[in-house]
């Protein structure tokens, strides 16, 4: 695997995860190829220690966030 071949598996990846969690009545408020992704604000100064997350998804009483990582073997 290449580095460019990394960033499109990593997308795919959370577009799947995306899919299950709507599949058991999640809906995504954000990231998983279909919303900006969530933006969580860390102590700063600026965006340091701040994240995005790479899917944010509700079902009306709860909250996932789930942040996938890549890497080369």
């Amino acid at each position: 695997m290449t580095p460019a071949d990394t960033g499109s598996g990593t997308r795919q990846q959370n577009a799947d995860i995306a899919s299950q969690l709507e599949s058991e009545g999640y809906t995504i408020t954000g990231g998983g190829g279909k919303a900006p992704e969530e933006y969580i604000a860390g102590p700063g100064p600026g965006t340091r220690g701040g994240t995005f997350v790479d899917i944010t998804a509700t079902n009306g009483t709860s909250t996932v966030r789930v942040q996938t990582i890549d890497y080369l073997c």
